[in-house]
């Protein structure tokens, strides 16, 4: 099975969140499932995060 995160997160707000979903992608990538997160750009995400965390992250462009 295929998941999709969706996932704002900053230093500023969303941490606890991110880690959440972070959390359980991680469980379900050892069941065998794909995990990936769609992330916003704002400054101070947490994208960087993820990914060293081995999680697969999108990043949307930034907002106008």
């Amino acid at each position: 099975m295929r998941f999709l995160f969706r996932v704002d997160a900053s230093s500023a707000i969303g941490a606890g969140h991110a880690v959440r979903c972070a959390t359980l992608s991680r469980r379900l990538l050892l069941a065998g499932h794909t995990a990936r997160f769609l992330c916003g750009s704002a400054t101070g995400n947490l994208n960087a995060w993820l990914k060293s965390e081995g999680l697969e992250v999108m990043q949307l462009p930034p907002q106008m």
